[in-house]
C-alpha cells in the first residue's frame, strides 16, 4: 500500500506542476520534458 500511495502522490505532483519525482527502480531525482520528446533527465 505504501507503494501504491507514493505512486498516487507522484502522479497528482506531476500533474499539478512538480517538477521533480523519485523512481523505485533507480535513486535518485528525476524529472521529465513533459512538454518536449519526454526525455528523462536526472535532478
Amino acid at each position: 500500500a505504501e507503494r501504491s500511495t507514493a505512486a498516487l502522490i507522484q502522479g497528482q505532483r506531476d500533474l499539478f506542476g512538480a517538477h521533480t519525482y523519485g523512481r523505485v527502480d533507480k535513486p535518485g531525482t528525476f524529472h521529465t520534458l513533459w512538454t518536449g520528446d519526454h526525455t528523462e533527465i536526472e535532478a
